[in-house]
């Protein structure tokens, strides 16, 4: 399969990959997962496809954050799921409470004006366009027992993780369970089902994908449902969504490959200027890059936000040794980037280092 030669060459470069660049690409990746997941549609920068160091989202508003908190904690959820069979603690990534529990993580918050009952099955009929779709929605008696079918079906399926979290995903949205965030649940079960065995879980990349090729993942998703015109399973055609979201997958961990690479090339030079550099500093200058302004809090494990020790000493240490060593500048944060607790202060490469690195929304473009 595709798919898996392409999921390989992601093992093989992370694998390979020097430690700093490791640490920078598992959670540089992982950020730009939960804003595809989001929703939030990359910066194309005049670009044919996402550049391989894309700009960081800027002027988020309090449901952006909200957002990006669900998306964080549902993508989380999915990566306990896989590592407990892993471990061998569970035979199936899937269990009945599964897509109510990312729903609910990934809905959990104020991300709309409307309050959407995160985790529960619809009460009633879901305003959408039908005759623009082309499809009707099932009944929610009929959504709420079919889900469960769902489960128990996929569970069962011997057929490869990809296909089976395509079929999961495209009833999913077919039976339309949920009054919203049936898409980010319905994707959240694909990533569970198609995710490779690295930590850096290296098929992220096709939410950003999809959100870039919105046009392609909804043409899929109704050429499968329009002959069917409402929730008959017999008459649904899982096939072009499968297909769809197999070739975006491709598409998406050749994109991730790229970007480790780009890192390793990015490192190598660091090293080369900047003489005696160690991992710790070779990590913070790395993510300063693909950040452009980083606020010494971006280095820190959410779980870790409330200790006032690590937050403000561990975390700008490292920012701090480099501004010294005149590798990084320090700055107040743009407007643009500052969050509610944060403290203002941010860091950007100095121009020299800069250049040498490369200016990130030019790497890679042809």
């Amino acid at each position: 399969m595709a798919l898996a030669g392409a999921q390989s060459a992601v093992e093989l470069a992370f694998g390979t990959a020097p430690e700093p660049v490791q640490t920078v690409a598992a959670e540089w990746l992982f950020d730009i997962g939960c804003a595809g997941l989001a929703g939030f549609t990359p910066s194309l920068s005049g670009l044919p496809e996402p550049c391989l160091i894309p700009a960081p989202r800027a002027f988020l508003t309090a449901q952006d954050r909200a957002r990006l908190d669900g998306a964080r904690a549902a993508l989380d959820h999915v990566g306990v799921r896989r590592r407990l069979v892993v471990l061998g603690h569970e035979r199936h990534k899937l269990r009945p409470e599964t897509p109510y529990v990312l729903h609910a993580l990934a809905e959990g918050r104020e991300t709309t004006d409307f309050e959407t009952n995160p985790g529960t099955v619809r009460v009633g009929m879901v305003g959408w366009r039908d005759l623009a779709a082309g499809y009707q929605q099932p009944e929610p008696d009929v959504a709420g027992a079919a889900l469960t079918l769902l489960i128990e079906a996929a569970t069962d399926s011997d057929a490869p993780g990809a296909v089976v979290g395509g079929w999961l995903a495209f009833t999913l949205l077919s039976l339309h369970p949920f009054i919203d965030g049936n898409g980010r649940t319905a994707r959240l079960l694909y990533l569970l089902h198609t995710d490779g065995s690295s930590a850096l879980g290296n098929a992220l990349g096709v939410v950003e994908q999809i959100s870039a090729d919105r046009r392609g993942y909804v043409d899929a998703l109704q050429a499968g449902q329009q002959p069917a015109g409402t929730y008959r399973p017999d008459r649904l055609d899982a096939g072009p969504f499968v297909r769809y979201m197999l070739e975006a997958s491709v598409v998406a961990s050749a994109r991730t490959a790229r970007r480790i690479e780009a890192l390793v090339g990015a490192d190598e030079r660091l090293r080369a200027l900047v003489s005696g550099i160690d991992g710790v500093h070779r990590t913070a200058a790395l993510r300063v890059w693909v950040e452009r302004v980083l606020a010494p809090e971006q280095l820190v494990t959410p779980v870790f936000e409330d200790a006032d020790w690590y937050t403000r000493s561990e975390a700008k240490r490292p920012l701090e040794d480099l501004a010294e060593a005149g590798v990084v500048q320090r700055l107040a944060l743009p407007a643009s980037r500052r969050r509610p607790g944060w403290r203002g202060l941010g860091y950007r490469l100095a121009p020299a280092v800069l250049d040498a690195l490369g200016e990130p929304l030019t790497v890679g473009a042809s």
